[in-house]
C-alpha cells in the first residue's frame, strides 16, 4: 500500500520521539508509512519531528494543537479554556511559516467539531447541527486563508467517525459543511 499513514502520539510533546529516533525511523519505514498526523502546541514543537519525518520521506500532517476549538479560529480563541497552557494565537502563525520553511506543506487548525469535546462549554448545545456546521465552515475558510497566506495547505476539519448518528454524524456533518 503506497498511502498508508498514522495519526502520531496524542501529544505535542515529541521527546520520547526525538529520544528514540533510530527505532521509530525502523518502525515507521518498515510499515511503509507515508503520511503521519503531528500535534504542534502553537509554538513549533513539531518542528524537528517533522524534518525528520520528511528526511525518511514522510509527509506530515501537523494539527495545530488546541483544547475546545470550537467555535473559534486561530486569531479569535475559544475564552472558556483556563486550562490550556498553549492557546494558540495569530502569533502563532509564525509556526505555519517556520514549519512551512521546514518542508511541512499541510496544516490542521481544528479537530473533530462533530463532537461536543471539540466545543467550548455551553456553546454545543447553542444551536443546530447545520448552524453549527456553518460556523466550523466560516471559521475554518478564515483559518484555510492564513495558512495559504504563508505557503501552507490547509486540511478540511478531521471528523469524528459517527457515521449517520442525528447530532454527531459525520456524513451528516460532511454535508452541512
Amino acid at each position: 500500500m503506497k498511502n498508508r499513514g498514522i495519526h502520531w502520539t496524542a501529544s505535542t510533546d515529541h521527546s520520547w520521539t526525538l529520544a528514540n529516533w533510530d527505532w521509530v525511523a525502523g518502525e515507521v519505514t518498515g510499515m511503509g508509512i507515508r503520511y503521519v498526523k503531528l500535534l504542534d502546541n502553537g509554538a513549533g514543537s513539531s518542528k524537528e519531528p517533522a524534518r525528520r519525518f520528511l528526511d525518511l520521506g514522510i509527509e506530515p500532517i501537523v494539527r495545530l494543537y488546541r483544547p475546545r476549538p470550537n467555535p473559534g479560529k486561530l486569531a479569535a480563541l475559544a475564552t472558556t479554556v483556563p486550562k490550556n497552557p498553549w492557546l494558540l494565537s495569530a502569533a502563532n502563525l509564525t509556526t505555519v511559516e517556520q514549519l512551512v520553511n521546514v518542508g511541512v506543506k499541510w496544516f490542521e487548525v481544528n479537530n473533530e467539531p462533530n463532537v461536543v469535546d471539540e466545543w467550548d462549554e455551553g456553546a454545543w448545545g447553542a444551536s443546530s447541527l447545520e448552524q453549527k456546521a456553518k460556523i466550523v465552515a466560516i471559521n475554518w475558510m478564515s483559518d484555510a486563508e492564513n495558512v495559504i497566506k504563508r505557503g501552507g495547505r490547509p486540511a478540511f476539519p478531521a471528523l469524528a467517525p459517527c457515521g449517520h448518528t442525528k447530532e454527531f454524524g459525520s456524513v451528516l456533518w460532511w454535508e452541512a459543511m
